[in-house]
């Protein structure tokens, strides 16, 4: 398994959604279980229905969010690429290849990184 347990998955997403000024769909970390809230699943059915409000980094966002979450996001590279700012792709691609590691510690190491990054203050030069 790629994640420690399912806080350090929700940790993570919380802390990509941050990169998009999102955190409001996601739950409290210190509530029992955390993880998506309940507008979030409706803001997903908007975003595959093409029905969403969202600008189309937010959505591509969102959507990588849930591909870490249990994989109904449906982002796709091609979307990453042309959708997401520059810092935020590299904090992602960063993940995804912390993720083919399949060791937590790695996870643990890329939060330390990214954890806090806003594309709108700072650009990220590795």
């Amino acid at each position: 398994m790629y994640f420690r347990n399912s806080r350090q998955r929700s940790r993570l997403c919380l802390a990509v959604l941050k990169m998009g000024k999102l955190e409001r769909f996601w739950r409290a970390l210190d509530l029992l279980d955390p993880g998506p809230a309940d507008e979030a699943w409706t803001e997903l059915y908007l975003i595959h229905s093409s029905e969403s409000l969202l600008s189309a980094g937010e959505k591509t966002l969102f959507q990588v969010v849930f591909d870490l979450w249990n994989g109904s996001g449906k982002a796709s590279l091609w979307d990453m690429m042309n959708n997401l700012d520059a810092g935020v792709f590299q904090a992602i691609g960063e993940l995804l290849m912390s993720l083919a590691d399949d060791d937590p510690r790695v996870i643990d190491a890329w939060e330390k990184t990214w954890l806090g990054y806003d594309p709108a203050k700072e650009s990220f030069a590795g």
